[in-house]
C-alpha cells in the first residue's frame, strides 16, 4: 500500500475546493497554504502519481498548459478564458455530431473547447 502524502492531500484538497480544472501554477498557489515547502517539481511529481492512481484527470487544451481535475467518468467539455487563462468544466454536450461527418467517416470520440471571457473578466 503507497503511503498518502500530506502533498498530495494538499493537491486533491485545492482541486475539491476549486471545483475546476487547476494549471500547475494555481495548484501550486492553493497548495503552498497548506503545505508551505511545497514546489513545482513536487506538484508535478505528485500530479504524475495522483493520474496514474485515478485520482486527478489531466485536461488538455490546444495551446494551452495542461489543467488538473479531479478524476471522473464522465463526459465533458470546457470554457477557458481567454483573459486570465481559466479553464471551466461545462456539464452539457451537443451530442449527435456524428451529423457533421462526411459520408463513411466513422467518430470515436470528440472534445470541445469553447473561448471567450469568464463572468469575472467581463466585469
Amino acid at each position: 500500500m503507497k503511503r498518502f502524502t500530506r502533498q498530495q492531500e494538499a493537491i486533491l484538497s485545492t482541486l475539491k475546493k476549486e471545483e475546476r480544472p487547476l494549471s500547475v501554477e494555481e495548484i501550486l498557489s492553493h497548495a503552498s497554504e497548506v503545505v508551505d515547502s511545497i514546489n513545482l517539481s513536487t506538484i508535478y511529481r505528485n500530479l504524475k502519481v495522483l493520474i496514474f492512481e485515478n485520482k486527478v484527470q489531466k485536461i488538455d487544451i490546444p495551446g494551452e498548459n495542461p489543467c488538473y481535475e479531479i478524476q471522473s467518468s464522465g463526459h465533458y467539455h470546457y470554457f477557458h478564458c481567454d483573459d486570465c487563462s481559466r479553464v471551466y468544466r461545462l456539464d452539457s454536450c451537443p451530442g449527435r455530431l456524428e451529423n457533421l461527418l462526411p459520408s463513411g467517416f466513422f467518430l470515436r470520440t470528440h472534445s470541445i473547447t469553447l473561448h471567450g471571457s469568464c463572468a469575472d473578466c467581463v466585469q
